[in-house]
């Protein structure tokens, strides 16, 4: 009963250290997606994605909320043409 015990609890601590690496690669890849879905340049497929992803991250959506702030913060400027002696 020892040895399945400690097989059980080295699976067990296998799968959640394989579970946190592969959260990591998720967010990773989430957060290089940030700003293309800030911008809504985001297929539908891949946007989705992101707002599940968002959903259950804590970190992620922290990240996003930031991003958004910014994107907000830099719209709200008034646009301005550039001179015309700028080529």
């Amino acid at each position: 009963m020892k040895l399945i015990y400690h097989i059980f609890v080295s699976y067990t601590k296998n799968e959640k250290l394989k579970t946190l690496a592969e959260n990591e690669m998720n967010c990773q890849k989430i957060k290089k997606l940030l700003n293309p879905y800030i911008d809504q340049a985001l297929d539908a497929e891949t946007a989705q994605q992101v707002e599940e992803h968002l959903k259950s991250c804590p970190a992620c959506r922290q990240e996003y909320r930031r991003l958004k702030e910014i994107a907000t913060s830099l719209n709200s400027f008034p646009q301005v043409s550039a001179p015309q002696n700028i080529t």
